[in-house]
């Protein structure tokens, strides 16, 4: 991999009567996927991997479209998995971040070495297949957990400023160095 990038899904159209991972975007954020396509900047990456959430997915695939690159769907790159907690009404800002800081919470989310076990098994499966420049597509609690520690953040700090529809660009001889570490 010469580069990688680092896609958040685009605002999400939160709905009760589904699991988070089956929402969709919103206007707004179906909008600023639209901006993104219309612009250049993804115009040199060589394979896109999403995580298989149809408001990744849904991105990946048009970015693919546009410029007839792969998109390969990677179970790896799912958002954390909050389904047993429902949804979370109000409260979701300081309940992801207590989960980030790594505190106990009354909400049974994925645990966070699951979640570090799944980034270790994505970067083997990214440095296996992935060449030239790489995107990927997924969530904001799952890209926290992942990238923080490369730019010298706490999880929740990083998550609490990431926005959605950010490209992070991240040097993947760096990234896997401190991955190997932990």
């Amino acid at each position: 991999m010469d580069q990688l990038f680092f896609l958040r899904h685009f605002k999400t159209k939160p709905d009760r009567s589904k699991p988070v991972s089956e929402w969709g975007l919103d206007k707004e954020g179906l909008s600023e996927m639209d901006k993104l396509l219309k612009s250049d900047r993804l115009k040199n990456i060589d394979i896109i991997f999403s995580s298989p959430e149809s408001k990744a997915l849904l991105t990946a695939r048009k970015i693919g479209e546009k410029y007839q690159i792969p998109v390969v769907e990677c179970n790896h790159l799912v958002e954390v998995d909050r389904t047993q907690s429902g949804f979370i009404e109000g409260d979701y800002l300081n309940v992801a971040t207590e989960y980030l800081g790594g505190k106990n919470s009354s909400h049974p989310w994925e645990t966070l070495p699951d979640v570090k076990k799944r980034i270790r098994a994505f970067l083997s499966h990214a440095n296996e297949k992935g060449r030239g420049n790489v995107l990927v597509v997924s969530h904001g609690l799952f890209l926290s957990v992942l990238l923080s520690e490369y730019f010298g953040k706490k999880p929740a700090d990083y998550w609490n400023s990431l926005k959605f529809g950010q490209i992070i660009t991240a040097n993947p001889k760096k990234l896997n160095t401190i991955w190997n570490q932990k």
